[in-house]
């Protein structure tokens, strides 16, 4: 099996040519030998948390976009934060997830406090079964980066894939400017 790689950051590889995944940056929340189940964290919707979620008004995370997590489960909402107050699951040192409404309720709590906690609100996630995400690694349609939870709560837009590629050495910095097709080189 490939190195665990819970915590850690996959961006999509130019290569990967399916428009679903194009320029994708998932967190991967848990990778074992049962599978992997992360969140993207790069594509937002249209639709406020507020909106999804109006007893979440006036919270200061609530005006923030619900972010499309992946294509699972999308009617399921998922959580990462950075408060040890609220608990949940940890793969990186300082940043948590889960999905339960107790986890929310205690943010909503620590979100009237000043400062309140970071948090992103994730409609799906991706999954891959035990051996798939592998497969696709040596296939080479993913490159794993290091994930630190302010790139992580900070991210939020399609520019972020090219942000932290030119975080990254060498070739992978390179890629950051790789046109969407790459015939157009």
């Amino acid at each position: 099996m490939t190195t665990q790689l819970s915590g850690k950051l996959l961006l999509a590889a130019p290569s990967l040519r399916d428009p679903n995944f194009q320029r994708m940056v998932v967190y991967l929340c848990r990778h074992d030998e049962e599978g992997a189940f992360g969140l993207v964290i790069n594509r937002p919707s249209a639709t406020a948390i507020e909106d999804a979620l109006p007893t979440l008004t006036g919270l200061a995370f609530a005006t923030q976009p619900l972010m499309q997590g992946g294509p699972v489960q999308t009617e399921n909402i998922f959580i990462l934060h950075d408060s040890v107050s609220a608990g949940g699951e940890s793969s990186t040192p300082g940043l948590f997830h889960g999905g339960d409404s107790e986890m929310l309720e205690k943010l909503a709590l620590l979100a009237q406090e000043e400062p309140g906690p970071r948090v992103r609100l994730y409609a799906g996630y991706a999954g891959w079964s035990g051996g798939q995400l592998e497969m696709e690694l040596e296939q080479h349609s993913w490159i794993v980066a290091e994930a630190e939870p302010d790139r992580v709560l900070e991210a939020g837009g399609p520019a972020d894939w090219a942000a932290i590629l030119r975080g990254m050495s060498g070739r992978y910095a390179l890629m950051a400017d790789a046109p969407l097709d790459a015939d157009w080189n």
